[in-house]
């Protein structure tokens, strides 16, 4: 998260979900494939939606390699490539600026 140009380091995917898992054990690669691509879905769009509700972000980039599988993104998302982290933290760590 990005906080008045201001990387903040958060790692949300390990907070609690359903039934003893994590975010992650839900949207990430295992719940896709353990629960399949409808189910999938339904929890990429329920975790963006409490994630905008608790943390009220101008919008969400929704990156990684299952992105593709998205045919519609959540309200207020858009696209996003994991390589561009790496151009984002380099700008941090260089004491950039970052432009949205």
């Amino acid at each position: 998260m990005v906080i008045e140009n201001v990387g903040q380091p958060l790692e949300l995917a390990h907070l609690p979900y359903r039934k003893n898992g994590t975010f992650e054990d839900y949207v990430g690669r295992r719940g896709l494939e353990r629960r399949g691509l409808k189910k999938w879905k339904a929890s990429v769009f329920d975790v963006v939606a409490r994630l905008q509700a608790a943390l009220l972000p101008d919008y969400v980039v929704i990156g990684g390699g299952q992105v593709d599988e998205l045919d519609q993104l959540p309200d207020g998302c858009r696209r996003g490539d994991n390589r561009m982290a790496f151009v984002g933290a380099s700008r941090l760590w260089n004491g950039s600026t970052i432009s949205l």
